[in-house]
């Protein structure tokens, strides 16, 4: 190979491949940024979720609270808490998990 032809890069061409490198991280940061976003929203809307069955059911619970006639009553109720507990408890973890992140 030719060696005749190699051209010493002047200080432009330095200032842009610093620019390129310094383009790429802030892009690269971003970009993590985004993705922990969309987690946060994601955790947040499944918080909604768990909230609005809470609501739901609380009437359900009191009633059966203050007049237990039956206990299989409880049955539908206990799975749904459990339900709601699983979900609780995925919510948490992916918090926490963005959290660790983003520290």
């Amino acid at each position: 190979m030719c060696t005749s032809w190699v051209v010493e890069c002047d200080s432009c061409v330095h200032l842009l491949v610093d620019d390129v490198e310094l383009l790429e991280h802030n892009i690269s940061t971003m970009v993590r940024s985004l993705e922990n976003v969309n987690v946060g929203v994601l955790a947040m809307r499944r918080l909604d979720r768990i909230n609005v069955s809470v609501t739901e059911i609380r009437p359900l619970v009191d009633m059966l609270t203050t007049s237990p006639t039956d206990p299989t009553q409880l049955d539908p109720l206990k799975n749904e808490l459990a339900s709601i507990h699983r979900l609780s408890d995925d919510a948490s973890i992916r918090v926490r998990h963005q959290h660790r992140f983003t520290d």
